[in-house]
C-alpha cells in the first residue's frame, strides 16, 4: 500500500508504520561539529496522502486487506486517504518540527484512529538533523515517544506514558517526522 507520492515521505509513512516509533539509524552518533552561520529557515508543508492498491501485487493478504482491495477496484484503484500539515523550523543548532494528520475514513478504519500529531526535537550541526526528542500521538488511543541522549548514547521508549525499553544509540536517529526534510541545507548530488 503506498500513501504518498513523494518517495521521501512514502519511505518516512513506511517507517512509521513498521517501526513502532519511526526510527531509523543515520550517520554515527559522534558530537555534531559546528556548521557556518545559516539564517533561520521555517516552512509550512501541506501533503496530500492517497493509497493505491495493486492487486497483482499480493495475492495471499489478510480478510481486512482484501475487503479493502474490492472497495478501491470499485473507486478507480486510488483513493484520498487524508492530510498531513508539517510546521519545520531550522536554526543554526537546533531544529523543531511539528505535524498534524487528518485520515479519511477508509485509512482510520485501518489505523484505528483519524487523528496524527506528530513532535520533533533535535539538533543541527555538520549537515545533519540529530532526533533528541520524538512524540507520535494516533487517535486518543496511541501514544509513542523516544527520547535520545547522545551524551549517554541511550535512547529510551515510551508508550502511552509508561517507558518500555532503552537502548544503545551508536548512530545519529532521524524519525519519521524529520525524515522528509533530511535533503535540507544539503549539497546538490
Amino acid at each position: 500500500v503506498e500513501f504518498m507520492s513523494s518517495r521521501f515521505v512514502r519511505i518516512a509513512v513506511v517507517i512509521a508504520t513498521l517501526g513502532g516509533a519511526g526510527f531509523v539509524l543515520g550517520a554515527p552518533a559522534a558530537p555534531l561539529a559546528p556548521a557556518a552561520p545559516l539564517a533561520p529557515l521555517k516552512l509550512v508543508a501541506h501533503y496530500d496522502l492517497s493509497i493505491t492498491v495493486d492487486a497483482n501485487r499480493n495475492s495471499e493478504a489478510a480478510a481486512r486487506v482484501k475487503a479493502v482491495k474490492g472497495t478501491m477496484s470499485l473507486l478507480g484503484g486510488s483513493v484520498s486517504a487524508g492530510t498531513i500539515d508539517d510546521v519545520v523550523s531550522i536554526s543554526e543548532t537546533a531544529y523543531t518540527i511539528t505535524s498534524s494528520g487528518k485520515a479519511k475514513r477508509i485509512l482510520a478504519a485501518l489505523l484505528g484512529g483519524d487523528t496524527l500529531a506528530r513532535r520533533s526535537e533535535g539538533a543541527v550541526g555538520g549537515g545533519y538533523l540529530a532526533s533528541q526528542k520524538f512524540s507520535e500521538a494516533r487517535g486518543s488511543k496511541r501514544r509513542l515517544a523516544v527520547n535520545t541522549d547522545y551524551s549517554k548514547r541511550t535512547a529510551t521508549y515510551f508508550k502511552n506514558g509508561g517507558q518500555t525499553k532503552v537502548e544503545a544509540v551508536n548512530h545519529r536517529i532521524a524519525d519519521s517526522a524529520s525524515m522528509p526534510y533530511l535533503f535540507l541545507r544539503q549539497p546538490l548530488p
